[in-house]
Parts: structure tokens; sequence; C-alpha cells
């Protein structure tokens, strides 16, 4: 019985005026049966000494109140109950002021529950789904890895070369970069799996048991003649829930051990595999910035020297303005091949960032294990912790010879302040009464710095300061590896 056809017989018996005719019918009925008595007992006397003896098996059926606490039970897993409908009635008895309000209070707690244990059991179901998915793939997957190991992780350039058009290399460097960031996702996905399940797996066993205590120790509720019916009716869906979501969370427990188990071998290959494919893209893309970068700084040098044959020295307030602009624009391709060679550093840290905090909570995950066994920390995980502490500090030293990183920013804003001050006092000779051949060269100078500034302005925003950043964040990984 729904909780809604409950609501609805509550409001009926509540609605009733037929008690007085009760009493009346009674008498009546009492009547007909002490008439009817005797002749009833004469015909089951006759109707006995016609009838064969019934067969002695039927003497072994189970007593009905065991049928149905088995039956019961069943129902309970078997039964499946619509959120939906769960849903609707919670709003009928939230909107319905002729329950008492401790009741409807109840009862929108316990169908509350109630939704939420089913949505978990669909959750748990989901997870089951895929688990078993894996586990079948499992060996197939292994298959696939070790047949790859041994061979050299090509990485497609799409037919571009150092030739190609600048659209075309661009399109190339997203491409890779795209590739690589999916690849060091999987890889982390991968290592953080690995690094759970390993605690997990201690505690599934325990988990396992208690569910089981629990799913046996679980019932249909106790229903008594003075119960509310809309009560009554949210306890027996309550219960059934209940007990549906501790049959899926056992079995998926039970689905987890299987297959942790049948990839224990896998994912460590996949992670290694992911690792070195990680390696290539990131050689592949250092590649491409360096032909990114030969081919900008000839781009600069030839504006550069197209600018000077177009100037002189007249152009100028003196020979010491002269001067002063060009070791500016010397400076222009300068700084760009150094940001770009940032550039292929800043991977490194990326790279090597990514690399300690797997290893940081690798080893973590590991020391947790160990330490669950309830005996303090092994020798072996001490000594995995010392050596641990000793890679800590090579990381370091070569963290230090990083920092130069901070010179280079310093330089490229020195750099900007520069073109910023040549801008002004172009402005300023431009608001000022020229001839229009001065006015070109004016215009000319203005163009060239401002293509300068946006350069220096984005190696700044693009590979200086990310840098800077990415060395900052494999400092404090290194600080919490340590603690």
């Amino acid at each position: 019985m729904t909780i809604l056809s409950a609501y609805r017989r509550y409001h009926i018996s509540r609605k009733s005026r037929l008690c007085g005719l009760y009493g009346p019918l009674f008498i009546v009925g009492f009547v007909c049966i002490s008439f009817m008595t005797p002749w009833v007992h004469a015909s089951q006397a006759s109707a006995t000494q016609a009838e064969p003896a019934a067969p002695t098996n039927k003497q072994k059926k189970s007593p009905p109140n065991q049928q149905a606490s088995t039956k019961a039970k069943k129902d309970a897993v078997s039964e499946t109950i619509d959120p939906a409908r769960v849903r609707e009635e919670i709003d009928a008895i939230r909107t319905d002021n002729s329950l008492p309000e401790e009741m409807r209070a109840r009862c929108q707690e316990i169908l509350t529950t109630t939704l939420k244990d089913i949505e978990s059991r669909e959750d748990d179901q989901l997870q089951i789904q895929q688990l078993v998915k894996a586990a079948q793939s499992s060996e197939q997957r292994k298959r696939s890895v070790e047949a790859s190991a041994n061979k050299p992780v090509s990485i497609s350039f799409d037919g571009v070369t150092p030739d190609s058009d600048a659209s075309k290399i661009e399109e190339l460097l997203r491409s890779l970069n795209k590739d690589l960031l999916a690849t060091t996702l999987e890889a982390n996905r991968i290592q953080k799996e690995l690094n759970s399940r390993r605690t997990e797996t201690k505690s599934l066993p325990v988990q396992i048991s208690k569910t089981e205590e629990e799913l046996n120790s679980s019932g249909p509720p106790e229903e008594t003649t003075d119960s509310n019916p809309v009560l009554t009716a949210a306890l027996k869906q309550a219960a059934i829930a209940k007990r549906a979501k501790l049959v899926t969370a056992l079995e998926l427990c039970r689905q987890k051990i299987a297959t942790y188990d049948a990839e224990a071998s896998v994912l460590p290959l996949e992670k290694a595999a992911l690792d070195t494919r990680t390696a290539a893209l990131s050689k592949a893309i250092t590649d491409v910035n360096a032909w990114v970068t030969r081919r900008h700084t000839d781009d600069i040098q030839n504006k550069i020297s197209e600018y000077q044959t177009t100037v002189s020295e007249a152009d100028f307030d003196d020979r010491n303005d002269y001067d002063h602009f060009f070791a500016l624009l010397e400076l222009w391709p300068l700084t760009v091949a150094r940001a770009e060679s940032w550039n292929i550093q800043l991977l490194a840290l990326k790279e090597k960032a990514n690399s300690l905090r797997d290893d940081f909570q690798e080893t973590a995950s590991l020391v947790d294990a160990d330490r669950a066994t309830g005996s303090g920390l092994s020798r072996t995980a001490g000594y995995l912790l010392r050596r641990k502490h000793v890679m800590l500090n090579r990381e370091r030293t070569m963290l230090s010879q990083l920092y130069p990183q901070g010179n280079a920013v310093d330089e490229a804003q020195d750099i900007l302040g520069d073109i910023d001050t040549e801008l002004d006092k172009v402005e300023q000779k431009l608001s000022a009464s020229h001839t229009p051949a001065q006015n070109k060269i004016l215009e000319a100078r203005k163009k060239i710095l401002n293509e300068m500034s946006l350069d220096v302005d984005r190696c700044l925003a693009d590979i200086l300061i990310p840098s800077g950043v990415n060395l900052k964040k494999l400092s404090n990984i290194i600080d919490d590896y340590q603690r």
C-alpha cells in the first residue's frame, strides 16, 4: 500500500459517520450464526465421513508466519520504489493541514531519508556497472599496454614543418598542448586512484562485515492496530529502500575487491605509458617552440633592419638619443629569445611539480596504509622516508638554480618602462607642429615601439610570471613533502 492510498483511506475513515449502525448489525449477525451453527456442524460431519483421508505431505508445510517473514524479506529487496512517487508523497503531506504537525514532520523526515537511500542506491548501481566493465577489460588493456611498451612513442606533426605557415604552426602547438594536458590529467587520475585503492582495500572487509550485520538485523517495521496508516506506509517504504540500499552497498564492496584485484597490475602499466607519452609530447612542444622562436626573432631583426634604413641620426634629438633608441630595439630579440628559453623551463617545472605531487601522494598513501596496521611505523616505511628526504634535498638544490628567473622578470619590466618613456616622447612631438614628412617618421617610430611593447609584455605575462608562479608552487610542494 502506498502512502497516497493510505493517505486517502485515512481521510475516508475520518469522514465516516456509520459507527452508529455497528451495534444493531452485530446483534443480527450473532442471531443468524446461532441458528446456523448446528446445521453447519451436521453438514461438516457428513462431509468428513464421505471424503478420503488427506495426504500426509500437506502437514509438512511451513508455518504461515515463517512464510510471510521470508516473503517480506524477498519483497524488501526485489520491490523498487519510484523516487518521483516519493517526491509526490512528500509534497502531499507537506501541504496537508489535517494531519497533526508532529506526525506531518515525522512522515516528511522518513520520506526524505527514503529518497536519499534510493538515490544513493542508484549511484552505487552505476558505480558497480563501471567497475564490472573495468574488470572485464583489464586483461585486454594489459595485453595492449605490454605490446606497445617497447615501441617508441611517435608524436605526429600532421605534416607541419619549420617552414610551414605561422597559422599552421600555432594550430599544431595548440593541439600538442591540449594533448599534453589531457595526458597529464589522466596520469594524475590513475595515480590518485592507485593511492586511494591502496588504503581502501584494507577497509573493505570491515565495511562488508558491518553491512552484512546491518542487513541481517533489518526488517519490516512492527504494525499495531492503532498505527496511523500514513506513518505505517512511510515506515514500510523506508524499510524497503534501506534494505535495497544495503544489498547494493554490499554488492559494491565485493565488486570493488574483484575489480581492484583485476586492475592491480594494469593501472601501473597504464600510468607508466602515459608518463612516457607526456615526456614525448613535452619534447615535441619544445621543438615546435624553437621553430616559433627562431622565426619570431628573425622577423624582429628584419623589422629593425627595415626601420633603420628609413631613419637617420638627424631624425633624433642628438647622437645619444639615436644610440639609446637602437640599443633599446636590440634588446627586443634578445628578450624574446630569453623568454622562450624560459618557456621550455616552464614545461619542465609543470612536469616536475606534477611528478613530485604524485610521488608525495603515493608516499603518504603508503605511510597511511603502514600505520593502519596498528603497530606504528615499520622499519621499511622509515627507510622509505629517509630516501625521500635525500631526494627532496636534491630537488631543493635544483630549484635554487632556477631562481635567476626573477632577474628576467625585473629586466623585462625595465625594458617596458624604457619603451613607455620613448612612447611619451613621440606623443609629445606629434602634438607639436611638424611637417608631414616628420610626422611620418614619428608614426613609424611609434609603431615599432608599440610592437616591441606588445611582444615584451606577452613574454612577461605568458612565460616569465607563470614560471615564477610554478617555481613557488614547486617550492611549496617540497616544503609540504619534507614536513
